[in-house]
């Protein structure tokens, strides 16, 4: 980064202020790429001093203009030193600021009311409170990274390690609180912060009882240690306290040369033993259990994977390529960073759930780091809801994931909300979560994802010490919105290049006395099957199948070919090219091991399982399956079907070998229920819990639009069927969680079709209730039920229809669409209300009692509201209007030009008033020569008396208020 040149302007108020300012020119100064220019360490009696300022002004890149109420007097007189400056600078920024828009001017805000003339309405950064020096000087920092006779101080930073804003820790008591629950503040975090001046002062001082008394003294990283020290050491003599010793809790290591605490502490005459800590090392030490730390490590990784990826470079926003994925994802979650959290985004198939394994394995237990590791898993999350239901789980938090994850994994010992946050900001635990599509997909309205991300930031803002990374096929974050607010990196997986994929598939066979040959074949295979994108990267899951399929040859000694077929696979798919390479595996297996079963089976086998069981089962589950199945041929079919290179066997669980293939057969079976129109369990309750911008979502919506005709008809063939069991009461046949799958699966489908139909507002609700088999004519009433609306639809017209035993959730178009004559009953509305919708046509009578309307209620009080003050004004402009004809107790005739037009009522506009004359409401009476003059028609004078005299509208004047509305 080139440097950047700053000059300081600023009057010599005080010794305080003067010492302020050497305080910010030390502070930019200790900055690599910055150079101060500033009178304290460029200027003595030798120098020419308008020199100094005109050449000090006009090379700078940023002049900074330390407003005061002296300096703004010195600034407007054009006096002084300040003057010159003043007359300097006001040519270079306008010349900027008509020429770029831009000015290299920054106002650093010291006063009130204290900004020069020609500076006011400028931006400026406000230092008016010492305690927000910090922040502050971060602030500026910011706005540098985009472009001295004092001794210069040793450079002892980067721009490049400064964020947005300086890191803020808040929970020094929530940590001595761990280890002692008796315990008060001898200075708090208030007291112990002092800016003004010279003064770096950032600490907190703490007294326990445990029951001897113990001392805690807390630095903050925006205070300096000598200064905070010093300050610290009064406090205590001012309290008559002499600690024989004291615990120091610091964000970084002490350099070994150091002992500026010990020896400000002496210097105050306190001969007071120093433990120094940092906040990591007390958090590791004294504050985990033994038995959280030594987490089961996770399996390891066979034949991982490594592959490049990419990222946008913060500092020179060009992307970067890291050829080892693994390697720098293990480089950046070992250490502080910038980033609140680590994004890797990429489709399935592309190693995600591999590369979080593997670098769990790495960092697990890392002694020599104070750290350990925790990954959660999205699929054993689901695993744990499946057998456990929702419940009230929520997410919120990091730790909201935690909780279930360490249930589900049955760990007796978890860890508390309180030191599980603490542990992630001060960097001992790295969270590793495979998944969030999966979760968001999962817990839909209860997983806040904004909020979530939000409180990963907050945690990074302690210390900038958290290290968290999560993994998502799609990009739960709205593309290039947030992240960089949120501190968030975003990563892409790379995939395979034809020269790392011949490395990979070289490593994987090198053990064979064949490998140069079968390496040639496979990587002849992938070049065949056209197995790459549109950069020519090779999806590792494609590369890893192709392999496993030449390792199970070489050891059962055959030489069978692996080919790719293009046939259209025998059950419901997109048949692209993963459904492809599943259908050729299944039909290579059928054949070499005489399974005995169809593909179409074995694929109902195991979507039936994902459904049940997740990615992974037992050997005995899916034997009880098969045995249900096939009876006799059970064991025979188990036997083989464990060899399939899609499973692999560990120990009594046979698992999915690719992650990504449980949402894979997820589509299969939700596609074969509905193409078989059947209201089987497993396909409702997929349907049901589906997220409208999940992966799963996006594949059959794709199917919809490639088979939008069959799958209107088997739409309009299983919605009747889940509509019935939606609204029937339970049974012992009927729960009522399987009518609450119903309903969901219902709102799951209609979203799905109308998400990627664009059809006119009367289409779509003649569609919608086809579907129903409501087919009448729309001039009658028809009854409408069962309708389960989620989250964004179409608008409808709901005219003459009577909707019960139905239920609305988050559906914000409600209002927006039409009705008339239009009844609701034994119905339910959640979170509809759109408060920004004045004018809709939903009224509160057509909601019966027997509903209920959620927060309706509110919308109706509002558009109420609203329509009585619309009519209020309608009937003041229409008032006004009339009497530009009535004067006392007579009709007069007008001239255009005086008539009192409204620009509130569309039809009583100027240009509108020959539609009034033609509908015959007024006459044109006479044309004389300086105007045409108009009055009141004769038969409409005394509905217009009526209504002046009263108020009061009849039915002559009702019509009129209709036109002109």
């Amino acid at each position: 980064m080139e440097t950047i040149k700053v000059f300081i302007s600023y009057s010599w108020d005080s010794p305080e202020h003067q010492a302020w300012v050497k305080k910010v020119a030390d502070t930019l100064e200790e900055i690599d790429e910055i150079t101060v220019v500033w009178d304290g360490y460029d200027l003595d009696s030798l120098v020419d001093k308008n020199y100094f300022m005109e050449a000090g002004i006009h090379d700078a890149d940023y002049v900074l203009v330390v407003a005061t109420a002296k300096y703004k007097d010195k600034a407007d007189d054009r006096t002084n030193g300040v003057g010159l400056e003043t007359f300097l600078s006001t040519a270079v920024h306008w010349k900027a600021m008509l020429q770029d828009k831009r000015s290299k001017l920054i106002v650093l805000h010291r006063e009130a009311h204290s900004i020069p003339r020609y500076l006011e309405g400028h931006f400026y950064i406000d230092f008016t409170d010492n305690a927000q020096f910090p922040r502050r000087i971060g602030e500026l920092l910011a706005l540098l990274r985009g472009r001295a006779t004092a001794e210069r101080p040793k450079k002892r930073g980067s721009l490049a390690a400064f964020t947005e804003g300086s890191y803020d820790f808040t929970r020094v008591e929530e940590l001595i609180q761990v280890n002692h629950p008796n315990r008060r503040a001898l200075v708090n975090g208030s007291q112990g912060t002092d800016f003004s001046g010279a003064n770096r002062v950032k600490y907190e001082l703490w007294e326990t009882k445990s029951p001897a008394l113990g001392y805690f003294l807390a630095l903050h990283a925006s205070g300096t240690i000598k200064h905070s020290a010093q300050h610290a050491a009064r406090q205590l003599l001012k309290g008559g306290l002499r600690p024989s010793d004291i615990t120091v809790l610091r964000p970084r290591v002490a350099r070994p040369e150091q002992e500026l605490i010990a020896r400000s502490f002496a210097e105050a005459g306190l001969s007071t033993r120093i433990h120094e800590c940092t906040y990591k090392d007390y958090i590791w030490d004294y504050c985990i259990d033994a038995s959280l730390k030594y987490i089961d490590p996770p399996n390891p990784i066979e034949n991982y994977t490594n592959q490049a990826l990419t990222y946008i470079s913060n500092e020179t926003g060009e992307p970067v390529r890291v050829d080892s994925a693994l390697d720098h994802i293990v480089d950046v979650l070992q250490k502080p960073s910038k980033v609140a959290a680590h994004l890797i985004v990429a489709p399935g198939g592309m190693g995600k759930t591999s590369l979080c394994l593997s670098a769990a394995k790495r960092l697990h237990f890392r002694e020599d780091l104070r750290a350990s590791v925790i990954l959660i898993q999205a699929e054993s999350i689901k695993k744990y809801v499946a057998e456990r239901g929702l419940a009230q789980s929520r997410i919120e938090t990091i730790y909201d994931i935690y909780e279930l994850y360490a249930k589900y994994q049955g760990h007796g010992k978890l860890f508390e909300r309180s030191t599980f946050d603490l542990a992630v900001v001060c960097g001992n635990l790295t969270v590793i979560i495979d998944g969030l599509d999966e979760l968001t997909s999962l817990f839909q309205e209860r997983f806040d994802v904004g909020g979530f991300l939000e409180s990963l930031k907050h945690l990074h803002d302690q210390l900038g010490s958290s290290n968290v990374l999560l993994t998502t096929r799609n990009n739960v974050v709205a593309e290039g919105t947030g992240l960089e607010a949120l501190a968030i990196a975003r990563y892409e997986l790379l995939g395979f290049d034809s020269e790392s994929c011949r490395r990979y598939v070289s490593r994987r066979l090198a053990g064979f006395a064949s490998s140069g040959t079968m390496v040639d074949k496979v990587m002849n295979q992938i070049a065949k099957i056209r197995i790459r994108d549109d950069e020519g990267r090779i999806i590792p899951f494609l590369a890893d199948i192709s392999t496993t399929v030449v390792e199970d040859e070489l050891r059962e000694g055959k030489t069978d070919d692996f080919e790719v077929s293009d046939d259209l696979t025998p059950y419901h798919s997109n048949n692209d090219l993963t459904d492809h390479i599943v259908y050729s595996i299944l039909r290579r297996e059928k054949t070499r091991h005489d399974l005995g079963i169809s593909e179409t089976e074995v694929v109902d086998v195991i979507s039936d399982l994902v459904i049940d069981f997740g990615k992974r089962w037992t050997v005995v589950q899916m034997f009880e399956r098969l045995n249900i199945l096939y009876e006799a041929r059970a064991h025979s079919i188990a036997s083989k079907l464990e060899l399939n290179p899609l499973l692999v066997r560990k120990g009594s669980e046979i698992e999915l070998r690719y992650s990504f293939l449980s949402s894979y057969f997820e589509v299969l079976i939700m596609l074969r229920g509905l193409m078989n129109t059947s209201l089987e369990k497993g396909a409702c309750r997929a349907f049901s819990r589906l997220n409208p911008d999940s992966e799963e979502a996006q594949e059959l919506k794709r199917f919809f639009r490639a088979n939008l005709s069959d799958v209107e008809k088997a739409l309009a063939a299983i919605v009747p069927k889940l509509r019935d069991q939606a609204i029937s009461e339970p049974s012992s046949k009927l729960t009522k969680s399987d009518i609450e799958v119903a309903k969901g699966a219902v709102a799951g489908l209609l979203h799905l079709y109308f998400a990627i139909q664009k059809l006119p507002i009367q289409d779509t609700t003649e569609k919608l209730l086809s579907f129903f088999n409501l087919n009448g004519s729309e001039a009658s009433p028809r009854t409408l039920a069962g309708l389960f609306i989620k989250g964004a639809f179409p608008t409808l017209d709901f005219s003459n229809l009577i909707v019960t035993q139905s239920r609305f959730h988050s559906y914000r178009n409600l209002m927006a669409c039409r009705f008339s004559r239009t009844k609701f009953m034994y119905s339910t509305f959640e979170d509809c209300a759109d408060l920004a919708i004045k004018n809709t046509q939903l009224e509160p009578s057509m909601i019966d009692i027997t509903c209920d309307p959620g927060d309706l209620r509110e919308a109706f009080v509002v558009t109420q509201a609203t329509k009585a003050g619309e009519k209020a004004m309608i009937h003041a402009e229409i008032s006004r209007f009339f009497h530009s004809f009535f004067r006392g107790d007579r009709f007069i005739e007008n001239r255009r030009q005086f008539i009192k037009f409204s620009n509130k009522v569309p039809g009583l506009a100027a240009d509108k008033f020959d539609r009034l004359l033609a509908a015959g409401y007024f006459l044109h009476t006479k044309a004389k020569t300086v105007a045409d003059f108009y009055e009141v028609a004769p038969q409409f004078r005394q509905s217009v008396r009526k209504f002046l005299s009263d108020g009061y509208p009849d039915a002559q004047l009702k019509r009129f208020f209709a036109e002109v509305r």
